[in-house]
């Protein structure tokens, strides 16, 4: 923890510093909050949902592969209206993007779309609905409230074309908020596709160019 600070002190990012110590940003932000030299918890400024925050996280609930250096968008449901995502793009999908865009990671606008799926074989285009949520550009975790019991989800993490377009960068896996006593679950259908592993990424993803997809 000490060495987590002084190199706070000294100057170094989030990701600087965890890549030194060889340890999760998420892992680092939670000590920086924790001895107050972060902020516990920011609000969104989406588009069209402002219920979610980053509060402070509890790493004993996560993942044990949060250590992977690969790229990966975690989806959990934490209450009957709230989900909790976490993410992490390795350096080399960093640098493409920041290629791509001919901007600094820091500087891109980072979105996340959050998909109903409930009662469907997800796709990417046949969600029931779906929302946008403006996470600040630094973030690597996010809570988002407000949603419905008893609900199957799917996130996107993103960021934006200069023509407004949403530009998928990494997909979650699907996962369903809590029921409430008695509460029908969609999951319960036999035709709905439901798992707590990461949803492959999409067939695109080696050749993501942005704005069009790489022949």
């Amino acid at each position: 923890m000490e060495e987590i600070i002084r190199l706070k002190q000294e100057g170094l990012s989030q990701r600087e510093i965890a890549a030194r110590l060889g340890i999760s940003s998420s892992k680092v932000r939670y000590h920086l909050v924790k001895h107050g030299l972060l902020p516990q918890s920011g609000r969104s400024s989406g588009r069209k949902d402002e219920n979610a925050e980053v509060p402070e996280v509890d790493f004993a609930y996560l993942p044990q592969t949060a250590g992977l250096n690969q790229d990966r968008l975690v989806l959990l449901p934490r209450d009957p209206e709230t989900l909790y995502v976490y993410w992490m793009l390795t350096e080399r999908r960093i640098r493409m993007i920041e290629q791509h865009f001919h901007s600094a990671w820091h500087e891109l606008p980072k979105w996340l779309r959050v998909y109903d799926v409930s009662y469907t074989a997800f796709n990417g285009n046949n969600a029931n609905r779906s929302w946008d949520i403006q996470v600040n550009r630094d973030a690597d975790n996010w809570f988002i409230k407000g949603m419905s019991a008893g609900t199957v989800f799917c996130v996107d993490f993103g960021t934006t074309a200069l023509d407004g377009r949403f530009i998928t960068l990494l997909r979650s896996n699907v996962a369903e908020t809590p029921r409430l006593h008695g509460e029908y679950s969609p999951a319960q259908n036999d035709s709905v596709w439901v798992s707590s592993e990461p949803i492959k990424q999409p067939d695109w993803a080696e050749s993501f160019t942005g704005y069009s997809i790489a022949e």
